[in-house]
C-alpha cells in the first residue's frame, strides 16, 4: 500500500500549494454554536418561510414532505416558526403554526428524553385546537422517544394517527437540506447549506473528506497488486478493529492499576451491547461502561451501569451527576448515559466507528485511553461526593 500512502502525500502537498486559493480545510460550523440550540436556530432559520435565506417556503415546503405532511401552499407561505416557545407544558424547540395546521419539532442530537415530555407537548397540541397536529422527533438516527417520554401505548396511537414521525439527522435532514440546495436560487445560502450538510456527516455520520477518500479510491485503482493488498485489508478489518479495542481495554487497564479499579471487556464484539467496563470496587451498585448498542461498533454511549438491574439510589447519586455532569439518561440498567458524541465536553466520540479511522488511530496513540480512564474518573469522584463510594480502613 505503499502507492497510497505516496498518494496521500502527494494531496497534502497539493494543499499547501493550493491552500491559499482553496482553503480545503476551512468549516463554516467550526464558527457556529452546534449544539441542541445552535442546530435549533440553523433549522429554523431554514424553515421560515420569511426568512432572510429570500426563499419563501421551498424549504418549508420540502421539510414537511420529508416527514410525509402534505400543508397547502398558501399554508406553508404563512406559517409563522418560533424558536424556544415557552408554555406551561414546558419549552418548545421549534413550532410550526399556520391556520390550523400545528408541527412541534423536538430536536433531540445529543440529549435525551425528560420526563413526559412528548406527553406533555401532545397535550399543548390538543389544546390548540388545530386540525391539522403533530410532532416531528429529530434525533441523530431516527430511534423511538423513551417510554418514560410517552407511554408505548400511546406513542403506538399517535404514530398511528400521523401525529408522530420520527426523523434523523442522518438520513432525512441530509436528504432534505440536499432538495433545499437544488431548489434555492441564492449562492450564498447554497454555501450554507452545503456546509451544514458537512456539519451533519462529520458530526452524526462520521463522512471522511470525500477529496481524500477518492484520492486513495484512485491510488488503489492504479495496479492489481494494490486492490489486492487494499482487499486483503478490508477482510481483515473486524480482527482489525478487535485486536485494536482489546488494546484499548490493556491500555485502561494499566492506567486504572493505581486505583484498584478492574477493567474488562463484557460480550461478543461482532454483537450488539459489547462493553468496555470499569468496576470501581466490588461494593460500589455502579461501574463505568463505554457501550456499543449496535453491532460493527456503532451507537456507543458511556454512563454508570447498575450491578443490579432497577436498584434504589443511595444519595441521590444521579441528580448530581445531572447537575455535574450534564444531561443523561437513566433506566433500570442505567444510573446516568447519553449517546457519545464528537463534541461531548467529556468523552468526545464518533457515533459510528465503522465510518471512520478516527477513534482506531486514536486507539492506537492511546489518546482514548487516557480520555476514557478521565471520563471515569469523574464519575468516581461524584460517587465519593455523594458517598456512594466510601473508603474503608486498612
Amino acid at each position: 500500500m505503499s502507492a497510497v500512502n505516496g498518494s496521500l502525500k502527494s494531496y497534502e502537498n497539493v494543499k499547501k500549494l493550493y491552500g491559499a486559493r482553496l482553503a480545503p480545510d476551512f468549516f463554516l460550523f467550526d464558527f457556529v454554536r452546534t449544539d441542541e440550540l445552535g442546530l435549533s436556530k440553523a433549522l429554523a432559520w431554514l424553515l421560515d418561510p420569511a426568512g432572510k435565506h429570500s426563499q419563501g417556503g421551498r424549504f418549508l415546503s420540502l421539510f414537511l414532505k420529508t416527514i410525509q405532511l402534505h400543508w397547502p401552499e398558501d399554508v406553508c407561505l404563512k406559517t409563522s416558526v418560533k424558536l424556544e416557545e415557552h408554555s406551561d407544558l414546558g419549552r418548545v424547540d421549534i413550532i410550526l403554526k399556520s391556520a390550523s395546521y400545528i408541527c412541534i419539532i423536538e430536536n433531540k442530537p445529543f440529549a435525551d428524553d425528560q420526563a413526559l415530555q412528548l406527553s406533555r407537548y401532545f397535550e399543548l397540541l390538543d389544546q390548540s385546537g388545530a386540525s391539522i397536529k403533530s410532532i416531528a422527533y429529530l434525533t441523530s438516527d431516527g430511534r423511538y422517544p423513551s417510554t418514560k417520554s410517552l407511554d408505548a401505548n400511546l406513542l403506538s396511537d399517535r404514530a398511528q394517527k400521523g401525529q408522530l414521525h420520527l426523523i434523523s439527522y442522518r438520513n432525512d435532514i441530509i436528504n432534505w437540506l440536499s432538495e433545499c440546495k437544488a431548489v434555492c436560487e441564492a449562492d450564498r445560502v447554497r454555501v450554507f447549506i452545503d456546509e451544514f450538510i458537512r456539519f451533519i456527516d462529520r458530526t452524526f455520520v462520521g463522512t471522511k473528506d470525500m477529496t481524500v477518500t477518492d484520492q486513495m479510491i484512485d491510488s488503489i485503482l492504479l495496479s492489481s497488486d494494490n486492490v489486492s493488498a487494499a482487499l486483503e485489508i478490508i477482510a481483515a478489518r473486524n480482527l482489525v478493529r478487535n485486536r485494536l479495542f482489546f488494546m484499548l481495554e490493556a491500555q485502561v487497564r494499566e492506567m486504572s492499576e493505581s486505583r484498584n479499579w478492574e477493567t474488562k471487556s463484557h460480550g461478543n464484539p461482532d454483537s450488539k451491547f459489547f462493553s468496555l467496563v470499569i468496576e470501581f470496587s466490588k461494593d460500589c451498585p455502579y461501574f463505568f461502561a463505554l457501550e456499543f448498542q449496535n453491532t460493527n461498533y456503532a451507537g456507543p454511549v458511556f454512563g454508570l451501569q447498575r450491578r443490579n438491574e432497577g436498584s434504589k439510589e443511595i444519595a441521590d447519586e444521579g441528580s448530581d451527576l445531572r447537575a455535574n455532569l450534564g444531561h443523561g439518561t437513566t433506566n433500570s440498567w442505567w444510573l446516568w448515559y447519553r449517546e457519545a458524541s464528537p463534541t461531548d465536553q467529556f468523552l468526545p466520540l464518533n457515533r459510528n466507528w465503522d465510518q471512520t479511522s478516527a477513534p482506531w488511530t486514536a486507539i492506537f496513540d492511546k489518546t482514548m485511553a487516557s480520555c476514557i480512564f478521565k471520563t471515569a474518573l469523574n464519575f468516581e469522584e461524584r460517587l465519593r461526593f455523594t458517598g456512594v463510594i466510601v473508603d474503608t480502613p486498612n
